[in-house]
């Protein structure tokens, strides 16, 4: 496998995910493993069997299914474990797994569990991921409009955007959100009413601090976060004007441009372009 680049797709069994999955081939017409990371099995099982049939004789993609619940440690811990018995490494990660409460209910429990798997799971996920990239590897965080800065008050804003932002400053900023739900005084506090608006917000300004890490600077890893647009999946509902298909589009480019020249590393994207976070 030592010169096959080695992808990893989480939330692959359905939706934008599996739509990533389809589209690398197509991208990246050269000798590659797709791992396709969800969190049930059987059903993990069974989207790969439906995207092989799809892919047809593709002899340059092996297509694997990988077993990846991103809000369990524990299982982050066993995925990893089984890419060092496997290929040993990957050359990228697409960070599309989420979560996303239906309707307009908003508590404290809908934060906590939402920004455990948007803005925790993805930096778990990553950062256990990392000591196995090589050199010149990529990681996209699949983001969203909905979190874009402009949904927190400008203190807020400054915070989120601090050249100085650690993960641990990140993770009190979470905390504090739903501390903030919590006891009610988020809107005070300049929050928004929007679980997954800032679980996302999370996951962006997580994108901006990680490109600053020694280990991603000295790999010459590329980071990046994006939009795919609201897109017709069984979390964005049928009303979306987008398809799964087109959602896949930005995500699957940052993955596999021939350069990245030019792009910001840690930057956003929507619409296959540099977009203002």
């Amino acid at each position: 496998m030592a010169a096959k680049r080695i992808f990893v797709v989480t939330g692959a069994n359905k939706g934008i995910g599996k739509e990533i999955v389809l589209a690398l081939p197509k991208a990246f017409p050269q000798p590659a493993v797709i791992y396709a990371a969800a969190r049930d099995k059987s059903r993990g099982d069974a989207a790969v069997a439906e995207m092989k049939q799809a892919l047809g004789a593709n002899r340059a993609v092996e297509l694997e299914f990988l077993a990846l619940d991103i809000s369990s440690e524990q299982s982050i811990r066993e995925a990893v474990a089984a890419i060092k018995a496997g290929p040993g490494h990957i050359d990228v990660l697409i960070n599309n797994a989420g979560i996303a409460s239906k309707g307009d209910a908003f508590d404290a429990d809908i934060a906590r569990s939402t920004i455990a798997t948007n803005y925790y799971g993805t930096k778990h996920a990553t950062l256990a991921f990392l000591p196995l990239m090589r050199q010149g590897g990529r990681i996209v965080n699949v983001s969203s409009m909905a979190g874009k800065l402009n949904i927190v008050q400008a203190p807020l804003q400054a915070q989120f955007t601090d050249p100085e932002l650690t993960l641990e400053k990140l993770d009190s900023l979470m905390e504090s959100f739903i501390t903030a739900v919590a006891d009610g005084t988020y809107k005070e506090k300049g929050w928004p009413r929007t679980t997954y608006g800032t679980s996302k917000l999370g996951v962006t300004a997580m994108t901006r601090v990680l490109a600053r890490q020694a280990a991603v600077r000295e790999k010459g890893i590329f980071v990046a976060a994006c939009c795919p647009g609201w897109c017709k999946t069984d979390m964005a509902g049928d009303r979306a004007p987008k398809s799964a298909a087109d959602g896949a589009k930005t995500p699957v480019l940052l993955a596999t441009a021939s350069s990245v020249a030019g792009w910001e590393n840690g930057g956003y994207f929507t619409e296959e372009k540099p977009a203002k976070w």
